[in-house]
């Protein structure tokens, strides 16, 4: 069964610069991307991916609200949260709304990285 990721940033620099940074791990089979918690919803549906990755703010909604709705969606999906917004309050907050990681975007961008390549090669 292929590894799939799913990148939900409304930054087409991440979207592309993650997505070809994660074509470069060999276990990583398929990468989708969106730009809004509406298409991220979509895509979970559809391709049903085995790790997101969620930016906090995007276009239409604070994706917080919806770490939650993601969990319940597809329980086997791991949600890690990439943003620039990394208070105390919001690393607390999408650990205990169900991601599994919180990744600052300015300092741990290789963490989250180092993470992937661990979940895809165990899969």
């Amino acid at each position: 069964m292929a590894f799939k990721v799913l990148i939900v940033d409304d930054s087409d620099l991440v979207c592309a610069s993650l997505g070809k940074l994660l074509k470069g791990i060999p276990a990583i089979e398929q990468i989708y991307s969106t730009d809004s918690m509406t298409g991220a919803l979509v895509s979970m549906k559809r391709h049903a991916p085995n790790f997101v990755v969620l930016d906090l703010h995007l276009r239409d909604g604070i994706a917080l609200q919806r770490v939650e709705a993601f969990r319940r969606l597809t329980r086997r999906a791991d949600v890690a949260v990439l943003t620039n917004h990394t208070s105390e309050y919001n690393r607390k907050a999408s650990l205990a709304a169900g991601a599994g990681a919180f990744f600052d975007k300015s300092t741990e961008f290789e963490l989250l990285l180092d993470l992937l390549r661990h979940r895809a090669a165990m899969h």
